[in-house]
């Protein structure tokens, strides 16, 4: 039963990788199950025996992408030796810290995601993403209000404001690390982003300011630098 498990997990992660492919090299509007099912040399049969459509190749794709931190961030909300201010600063330093340790991963797939024929592939990346990683933000709130740290009254809420800012501000990033400017002034532009970020978030919560961390401007520096010399992106990214 084992071995069948693993053949049936390489098979799809085929599946999986061909798919990611031709989404890079055609979008995703310009890659049909068709498509997916020339590029491996398999059977229509076989390809519906793990998916039902493209779209739910999309799913499975987002989910892949979303899945990476997800570990190493619910260590950090499970921790019980820490209260909820230096949980919240921990929690965006090992997200940080999990983008740097990947960064030629997370660039070649930013590359993939904001083309405009893959705007559909972004938002569903993104969906994913908020649904597996903000009910932990959530979870934080909730203690920071228990223990009197986040002058807030309500934790979801509170977690959906957070979250949302949070997306603007790394599309933003994003687009700057992509766009034209100069390294220098791609840097420039993505301190004074993140100071700004971190010190709105401090004034949402109540919190004393320079409670939280700040992104340094050497580890953006590395983010742009890795756009500078990246290759365009494989099958591989996902």
């Amino acid at each position: 039963m084992g071995r069948k498990n693993k053949a049936h997990e390489a098979r799809r992660g085929e599946i999986l990788d061909a798919a990611w492919k031709l989404f890079t090299e055609r979008g995703y509007e310009g890659t049909t199950v068709a498509s997916i099912i020339d590029a491996l040399g398999i059977s229509k049969g076989t390809f519906y025996h793990y998916f039902q459509s493209k779209e739910q190749v999309l799913d499975a794709i987002s989910d892949r992408l979303g899945q990476e931190p997800l570990s190493l961030l619910q260590a950090v909300v499970d921790d019980p030796s820490l209260r909820a201010g230096a949980k919240l600063d921990q929690f965006m330093r090992v997200a940080r810290q999990s983008r740097l340790s990947r960064v030629d991963a997370v660039v070649a797939v930013a590359r993939v995601l904001y083309r405009e024929e893959n705007l559909i592939i972004r938002h569903k990346v993104n969906a994913r993403l908020t649904a597996l990683t903000r009910p932990l933000l959530t979870q934080i709130m909730d203690q920071g209000i228990q223990e009197g740290a986040f002058q807030v009254s309500n934790a979801d809420e509170a977690s959906n404001v957070i979250w949302l800012l949070s997306e603007s501000f790394a599309d933003q990033q994003m687009q700057t690390l992509l766009g034209p400017l100069s390294n220098d002034q791609k840097v420039a532009a993505m301190v004074q982003r993140a100071q700004f970020a971190v010190e709105s978030l401090e004034r949402i919560l109540g919190m004393r300011e320079q409670t939280l961390t700040r992104p340094s401007e050497q580890m953006l520096r590395l983010f742009v630098n890795a756009v500078a010399t990246a290759r365009q992106p494989g099958c591989d990214s996902a």
